[in-house]
């Protein structure tokens, strides 16, 4: 096990250990939260630019403003929606389960966290190093990193690459 390997299991563990602290319920509406957020964000930016933010004379700027605060707004109510759904699960005694849950969450978002880095890192001249192909951890993350690569869309693979 070289330094490499204890990086990643250090990232796996930190995710790990955020998971059981904040619960599967948690962890769970906190990404779908920003997911939401990003979404409406997205979708109505248009909309709500010239309507609301019409003191704004650039355009872009314009959206742009419209955008964060829509991501902004959808955000906070989210995360009281989560805060409250939070509540409602330990006081039905789930808390327990919730954290173990949690921990299989938190092992799986760092294991999904290396592959992906696995996969930005296997595009640079980083694997020809020889930290890269000593390390045992590198080589049962790569077919995943591939997998997700695979799903990549491929303007954000060539931009990634061209870095």
């Amino acid at each position: 096990m070289n330094e490499l390997d204890i990086i990643i299991s250090v990232l796996v563990v930190i995710s790990a250990l955020i998971g059981v602290f904040r619960g599967f319920v948690r962890e769970v509406l906190s990404v779908t939260s920003w997911a939401l957020a990003a979404f409406l964000a997205w979708t109505y930016k248009d909309e709500l630019g010239p309507q609301v933010l019409g003191f704004i004379d650039i355009p872009r700027v314009q959206i742009l403003a419209a955008a964060a605060l829509i991501f902004v707004v959808a955000l906070v109510l989210a995360t009281i929606v989560s805060y409250l759904i939070h509540k409602l699960v330990d006081a039905a005694g789930l808390g327990t389960l919730d954290r173990v849950l949690g921990l299989g969450f938190g092992v799986l978002r760092g294991g999904l966290i290396v592959a992906a880095l696995t996969y930005v890192a296997g595009t640079m001249a980083l694997t020809k190093e020889a930290l890269w192909q000593e390390s045992t951890l590198v080589a049962q993350f790569q077919p995943m990193g591939q997998f997700l690569a695979d799903r990549v869309p491929v303007d954000i693979e060539r931009g990634i690459a061209s870095r």
